[in-house]
């Protein structure tokens, strides 16, 4: 929402320029879905069997195997360790395409690492103070996430799929004084309107809105967040473009 929607969502691969939208997207979700219903689905199931499962996940799965447990905690602990240097990656990503459009900054190995550090630093706090009940600051956490990421895939779902299908001037993504200019005003107002439409509808365990509230606690504000995103984006950016014309120097993504 700072120059473009999609400006953050640039991959290290590009794929084959014959490869249709259609197909990156379907086998994306497909591949994300499954992964996820076969976690949850084996998460539940487990829960099922085992009353004190939620209480050490990873000891109680080992457990099973019985004499092979320690193959089953020396896996957990590399899934671990792989899974969290896509999340270190992830954050560094994150803070990076936050602050280098306002700047024009160049990250170095120095730079780099310090912004690690930052983030191995904030890591560490949050965990010390989490501890005792950090599964629920972790979950109400994720859903604090959620309810911006919410709009935000909204809007660049309508931005990529409804609007611009897949064109795009790539050179002009990174130019600040591009066609696409330094910031979106009409996505960052979607953005806040759909976050604030959210607040009656969310519950959570610090916050409950008055709607959700009402409704016995049921978390609605997902709901709520794509039709209001998607709506606020769609109507005046669809005027914008019927007046500004087509992409001069586009590239399909």
């Amino acid at each position: 929402m700072t120059r473009h929607p999609l400006s953050c969502l640039q991959r290290d691969i590009a794929l084959p320029s014959n490869v249709s939208s259609k197909k990156v997207f379907w086998y994306t979700f497909a591949g994300i879905a499954v992964a996820l219903f076969a976690m949850m689905l084996l998460g539940a199931l487990l829960a099922v069997q085992i009353p004190t499962f939620s209480d050490n996940s990873g000891g109680s799965l080992a457990m099973l195997f019985g004499s092979f447990s320690p193959i089953l905690y020396v896996l957990i602990v590399y899934a671990l360790l792989c899974i969290n240097v896509f999340n270190f990656y992830g954050a560094f990503m994150a803070v990076v395409t936050t602050i280098q459009p306002f700047g024009n900054m160049r990250f170095g190995s120095t730079q780099r690492a310090v912004v690690m550090i930052a983030i191995a630093i904030a890591n560490a706090v949050l965990s010390y103070f989490g501890d005792g009940d950090f599964s629920t600051m972790f979950l109400n956490f994720i859903f604090l996430m959620s309810y911006a990421l919410i709009p935000w895939t909204a809007i660049n779902l309508v931005d990529y799929y409804v609007l611009r299908r897949g064109q795009y001037s790539v050179a002009d993504i990174f130019d600040p004084d591009g066609i696409y200019g330094r910031f979106n005003p009409i996505a960052i107002g979607a953005f806040v309107f759909a976050v604030l439409a959210e607040i009656p509808f969310i519950s959570m365990y610090y916050y409950t809105g008055p709607v959700a509230a009402y409704l016995g606690n049921i978390d609605l504000a997902w709901i709520v967040g794509v039709p209001v995103g998607a709506c606020l984006y769609y109507f005046p950016m669809r005027a914008r473009l019927s007046r500004t014309g087509p992409v001069q120097t586009a590239t399909r993504w």
